[in-house]
């Protein structure tokens, strides 16, 4: 039985000095900054709110036109009167949109997809404000009925989500606290 030697006679391949040592891992104690005070700060998607501004200045403008518009064709409707809301709403945070890019405190800046969804919105209610316009003009009165209920009920959701962004911004005024949990890795910081 040939027992194996351990022993190598051939030189080694790296000086031990030459490979990399491992240094002890820093204790929580000798950090010199918190973990939570080198967090990137978060900045504003600006255009994306430029964006969603001018859409809702333009079908605000566009849908209150259009309800006066149709209002001197027919006369008063019930859906022509949340239209002419909806449109002016939609107008006036599309007007604050662009005037105020850089304050945090409008509805819109905390809450970006409220903000998207009322832009989408106040867009579906301006379409179904142009198709009954076409419906007056073409004297279809059941077209007419059927986007005024559209109409209706698009426009109570802009209202109510507007005013809801309105009164809850208040809320998210300032971010929300660091809430991570502490722990006891040494050499790991969050």
């Amino acid at each position: 039985v040939i027992t194996p030697n351990f022993r190598s006679s051939a030189l080694p391949l790296l000086d031990k000095s030459d490979l990399p040592q491992p240094k002890p891992p820093k204790s929580p104690s000798t950090f010199s900054k918190a973990s939570w005070a080198t967090l990137p700060t978060v900045h504003l998607p600006v255009e994306t709110l430029c964006c969603i501004g001018f859409i809702l200045l333009l079908s605000g403008a566009a849908s209150c036109i259009l309800c006066f518009y149709i209002l001197t064709l027919t006369g008063r409707k019930y859906f022509l009167d949340f239209g002419a809301i909806s449109g002016f709403t939609s107008f006036i945070l599309g007007l604050l949109s662009f005037r105020t890019n850089k304050w945090k405190w409008l509805p819109h800046r905390n809450y970006l997809t409220g903000f998207l969804m009322l832009a989408l919105f106040s867009m579906v209610s301006c379409g179904c404000l142009a198709g009954i316009l076409y419906a007056v003009l073409t004297k279809n009165s059941s077209i007419m009925d059927t986007l005024g209920g559209v109409v209706c009920g698009m426009c109570a959701v802009v209202t109510t989500g507007s005013l809801l962004g309105l009164v809850t911004s208040g809320c998210c005024h300032r971010p929300p606290p660091d809430n991570r949990v502490a722990h006891r890795v040494i050499g790991f910081t969050v």
